[in-house]
């Protein structure tokens, strides 16, 4: 790894290993540029902004052509400025590899056939494309108004073949065009995270739907064969509209958080009137208050 500087604070060295533990952690472009900073405090230089993350995430050209460095370099790199370790434990990307490889195992005896059925959490597509968006809105609705779950491009649906996409077309994706698109035809912020996952010389997209914080999603456009006002909810291995049971228990979800934030607003106005010590008086001792 040649530490070539760019025309931009960041070097060659440093988007190799940004791209080694986004592989190996998924890790947020804060979490990442935070250990990055560090080790340039130790080393009095310079810090960077998190956005030059963000950019070698969503494949800006600036980084083109630069691979992702060994896990041994990674090591040394922040060995360098005494670092014991480069990324503290957190919570598994749900698209990095070792996730994705856990999601998507292959049949035994076979290198091109993932032993993977469509369920609450799984759809799949044979393709790729830029436009991909108009054929899986309803999925991502659904996926927002459930638990979340995945759409993986490159596996031909029912047989689970794996096709293969274009791994640049797929990573170089514009985001903020998905994002856009999103904001355009439903209700709410749906969260997205998109990674590769190579076989044998093939690689498979996935998007992975976080649930939305605000349920129900509402589709608000009349595109894409869908209509404004229309609910989906993913049911196992469907994208359909959603059953009374399920929107009930979305309402009823909705009204205990509605409650809680009332009871937490008027513990802390009880609080800053009387103080702490007689919150239990007024039936919120079971409060656990900040130090």
């Amino acid at each position: 790894m040649t530490a070539k500087k760019l025309s931009n604070p960041v070097t060659n060295e440093e988007v190799a290993v940004v791209r080694n533990l986004l592989k190996r952690y998924g890790a947020k472009s804060q979490t990442i540029s935070g250990q990055i900073n560090a080790r340039r405090r130790k080393l009095k230089q310079h810090e960077i902004n998190q956005a030059r993350i963000s950019d070698i995430k969503t494949g800006h050209k600036l980084y083109a052509g630069i691979n992702p460095a060994s896990d041994e370099e990674v090591q040394a790199f922040f060995n360098v400025a005494g670092n014991d370790s480069p990324i503290t434990a957190q919570e598994p990307s749900p698209v990095s590899e070792n996730s994705l490889r856990t999601l998507l195992p292959l049949q035994v005896g076979v290198d091109d056939v993932l032993a993977i059925s469509e369920t609450d959490r799984i759809e799949c597509k044979k393709s790729f494309a830029n436009n991909f968006f108009n054929n899986c809105v309803k999925a991502i609705a659904a996926f927002a108004n459930n638990q979340g779950g995945y759409i993986i491009f490159g596996v031909k649906n029912a047989e689970w073949t794996i096709e293969g996409i274009n791994k640049t077309a797929f990573e170089g994706f514009d985001r903020a065009k998905l994002t856009n698109a999103l904001r355009d035809c439903m209700s709410g912020e749906i969260r997205f995270d998109m990674g590769t996952l190579d076989f044998s010389g093939k690689t498979v997209g996935a998007l992975y739907v976080y649930p939305a914080a605000v349920q129900p999603v509402i589709l608000t456009n009349r595109k894409h064969d869908i209509s404004s006002g229309d609910i989906y909810y993913r049911y196992n291995g469907a994208n359909r509209k959603i059953g009374p049971t399920e929107l009930q228990q979305i309402i009823e979800n909705r009204v205990v958080a509605l409650r809680l934030m009332a009871f937490i607003a008027v513990a802390v106005a009880v609080a800053a009137i009387f103080g702490r010590a007689s919150c239990g008086q007024y039936g919120f001792d079971g409060l656990q208050w900040p130090v």
